[in-house]
C-alpha cells in the first residue's frame, strides 16, 4: 500500500480536527439531535463500511442521497490535478476526503480535502490510478469533477479574488503578497503535499515553499476585491 506523505498527513489531520469541531458545535446546539441522537452521517464513516454506497455518475457529475464513495474514471486519475465543485446541497456541510484506493481507507484515515458549502463550493486535488473520494453529509448532493482549469504561471502574476494557478517549472519557492483588508487563504498543492501556509487578514508578504514536483497548484481563496500577487523565485532548484 502506498504510504501517505507527511505533508498530506499533517494537513489532512488538521482539517479533520476542524471538521470535528464544526460537528461538535452542530451537535451541541441542535435540540432535536440531543433528544433523538446525532444524525446518521455524524457516526457513519463510509470508508469503514464493507459495502459503502457508490455515488451515481452521469458524465462529469456524481450524486448520492448522503454518505458515499466516488469511484473516479481513468481519465481523471492520470496524476494531474482535478477540480471538485459542489453544485447542489449547499444547505448542508459536505466533508470531502480522498484515499489512494478503497482498501487503503480501511488502514488509514482518508486525506481530508476540506468542507464544501455555499461559500467555498470547490476544491482541487491530484488523483492517481485507483484514487477514490469520500463524501460525508446529511442529505442529497451533486458534485461536478473535471480536470482542473488553471492559469499557468511562468514567473509572476497578480490578480484579485479567488483563483487557481498552475506552475510546472523547476523552482520550489515563491513570494506571495496581499494588500488590503479581508481574509485570504492560499493552498499549495502537489501530488505529495497539501498545505495552507497562508490563512490571514490584512497585508501579507510571505514566502511559499514546496517539495520539488512536476506540477504545483496554488488555490488562492480571497474576497472579490482582494488584490494579491505571486512571484516564483526563478533559479531555485
Amino acid at each position: 500500500m502506498t504510504a501517505v506523505p507527511p505533508g498530506i498527513r499533517t494537513y489532512s489531520a488538521l482539517l479533520w480536527v476542524v471538521g470535528a469541531i464544526v460537528i461538535g458545535a452542530i451537535a451541541t446546539t441542535t435540540v432535536v439531535s440531543a433528544l433523538s441522537g446525532p444524525p446518521r452521517w455524524l457516526t457513519d464513516f463510509p470508508w469503514e463500511r464493507e459495502n459503502p454506497t457508490i455515488a451515481t455518475q452521469n458524465g462529469s457529475t456524481w450524486s448520492a442521497p448522503g454518505n458515499a464513495m466516488i469511484v473516479l474514471p481513468d481519465e481523471l486519475t492520470t496524476g494531474s490535478a482535478i477540480e471538485v465543485r459542489r453544485t447542489s446541497g449547499q444547505g448542508e456541510l459536505l466533508f470531502l476526503g480522498q484515499s489512494p484506493s478503497a482498501e487503503a481507507a480501511r488502514d488509514e484515515l482518508p486525506q481530508s480535502l476540506g468542507i464544501l458549502d455555499a461559500v467555498n463550493a470547490d476544491t482541487a486535488t491530484f488523483a492517481s490510478p485507483g484514487t477514490v473520494l469520500w463524501v460525508r453529509t446529511d442529505g442529497p448532493w451533486t458534485l461536478v469533477i473535471e480536470p482542473l482549469q488553471a492559469e499557468t504561471v511562468d514567473s509572476a502574476v497578480s490578480g484579485t479574488g479567488t483563483r487557481y494557478l498552475r506552475y510546472d517549472g523547476p523552482s520550489n519557492t515563491a513570494g506571495f503578497r496581499h494588500e488590503g483588508d479581508g481574509t485570504i487563504t492560499v493552498e499549495v498543492l502537489t501530488a505529495a503535499e497539501r498545505e495552507a501556509p497562508v490563512i490571514s487578514l490584512g497585508v501579507i508578504d510571505q514566502q511559499l515553499t514546496w517539495s520539488s514536483s512536476p506540477e504545483v497548484v496554488f488555490h488562492i481563496i480571497a474576497e472579490p476585491g482582494a488584490v494579491w500577487s505571486l512571484s516564483v523565485d526563478e533559479g531555485t532548484p
